[in-house]
């Protein structure tokens, strides 16, 4: 991911932004095509987290995933198929790019998608043995060969949309062939074959019914701005939103590997009676992340259009879409906050207040996020995203703890989470006031906001009474 943040840039200049208006809309296609994996994945976490030490149950488990897996892959690749030529002619706003070079593009996509159903699925997998290190190496080397090989053959080979999403689709082959091989490494079973049960689907049908509803109301949730907006921009604006969407999105991979690590443990020691130490690892786990991402969150927002210019080197687009970034960082600083409400229902099985809970949030927020895209643009959709952000953590946090974890939300709320919101606006608010970047080049504008973050990332660890220790000591020993 942050290989491709640093290279997107350089897409921009060798693809052009209407053809990396295709790689936004690939983007937004693959979140709504991912909610055809009905919830499997997330099934698939939590019964490799449960039957680790059943090994032959689990490859039971696994194959009749996967064979439903299969099905939803070829269904996926069909729908994109019959509708590659009316998103080409008549959804998207294509002005210099051929209308086949388009439609063949999204087909392609397409398959792309299907393979990656696969792979989420292996994922989930790997992630519910806790092999993350081994998770985090793979995506290291696959994102390098996506992202940096990826610039290096539009640069050196071909910059025609088409043949860069035929790249992408080799990675896509490689990519789900790896992760298989590790999968079956993992369950050390003799290799006779087993055919997909109906056993499995009816005793995990109401968990993954559970999650299939959360992640069609979340995907459409998230995603509900993009979709307006692809049918209302010209493709070459809706490249240059795409920058936003990938800088605010990045906020949320500092969660990923956190919560990758976290939500199979909760699960386990849920499982293993270990209550107490549950509780306990989420009040950790949530302040590591508040710290992180609070001291992220505030120097994006804050100095957004600085930001972007060191990052583009173009003045021009740093005005054009500053703002909205500004907004979307905040609104997904927010969520990934209160993402843990999800991880707290999901170890203990039950996600029904979810579910409800995001019906109604659903019902009232989906038509904001549309009104301010088709409205207002990016501004107005990045307003509506902060705001229903906001209305959310005041909300939800405080309904799940009392069911779940009586008594705890008062200190997560005000040892975990608050002080790290007001340290780092208290910290930005000096540096924003006081300090000038506006004379400066880009590499040092870029030094200014890497000193920003690591001051600010310093006074939230020393809140901390834990880190401050640690951090005494070692400041002692030196």
């Amino acid at each position: 991911m942050w290989i491709g943040i640093l290279v997107l840039p350089l897409y921009i200049k060798y693809l052009g932004a209407e053809a990396y208006g295709l790689i936004g809309f690939f983007t937004m296609l693959t979140s709504w095509m991912m909610l055809l994996d009905a919830g499997l994945t997330a099934t698939l976490v939590r019964e490799a987290s449960r039957l680790r030490n059943k090994l032959k149950e689990l490859k039971l488990t696994l194959r009749t995933i996967e064979s439903m897996f299969l099905l939803i892959s070829i269904i996926a690749v069909f729908i994109v198929y019959l509708a590659k030529d009316y998103l080409a002619m008549n959804w998207l706003d294509v002005k210099d790019l051929t209308i086949n070079e388009v439609s063949f593009s999204i087909f392609i996509m397409g398959v792309i998608i299907g393979l990656r159903f696969f792979s989420t699925l292996y994922r989930g997998f790997i992630n519910g043995f806790e092999h993350q290190i081994w998770i985090n190496v793979f995506n290291i080397v696959l994102n390098t060969f996506k992202f940096v090989g990826g610039f290096i053959f539009v640069k050196y080979y071909s910059n025609e949309p088409t043949h860069f999403f035929e790249y992408q689709l080799f990675l896509a082959f490689v990519e789900v062939l790896v992760l298989n091989l590790k999968v079956y490494s993992l369950l050390l079973t003799n290799t006779k074959l087993v055919l997909p049960s109906k056993l499995v689907l009816r005793r995990v049908k109401s968990f993954t019914l559970n999650i299939v509803f959360l992640s069609f109301i979340g995907v459409a949730f998230t995603q509900a701005d993009k979709l307006v907006l692809s049918a209302t921009m010209p493709l070459s604006e809706y490249g240059y939103f795409t920058l936003v969407v990938v800088i605010s999105n990045a906020i949320l991979q500092f969660l990923q590997p956190i919560a990758q690590a976290v939500s199979p443990r909760m699960v386990s020691l849920i499982e293993n009676k270990k209550e107490l130490e549950m509780i306990e690892l989420y009040h950790k786990s949530t302040r590591l992340v508040s710290i992180l991402i609070f001291s992220i969150v505030g120097n994006i927002a804050v100095f957004s259009n600085e930001l972007l210019f060191v990052w583009t080197g173009d003045h021009g687009i740093a005005d054009k879409i500053y703002i909205a970034l500004s907004l979307y960082v905040l609104g997904n600083g927010i969520m990934a906050v209160s993402s843990f409400q999800y991880m707290l229902q999901f170890a203990y099985g039950e996600l029904k207040y979810h579910v409800r809970y995001n019906v109604i949030f659903a019902f009232l927020g989906i038509p904001v996020m549309s009104a301010g895209a088709y409205y207002y643009g990016i501004i107005g959709a990045g307003i509506s995203w902060v705001v229903i952000q906001v209305i959310s953590f005041v909300v939800w946090p405080t309904f799940v703890h009392n069911k779940f974890i009586p008594g705890e939300h008062t200190r997560w709320l005000f040892i975990n989470v608050l002080p790290f919101i007001f340290a780092s606006t208290f910290m930005y608010g000096i540096f924003y006031k006081f300090i000038d970047l506006s004379y400066l080049s880009r590499l040092e504008i870029f030094a200014s906001l890497v000193i920003f973050g690591m001051i600010t990332l310093g006074i939230n660890l020393l809140l901390v009474k834990e880190y401050r220790k640690n951090i005494l000591t070692k400041i002692k020993g030196f």
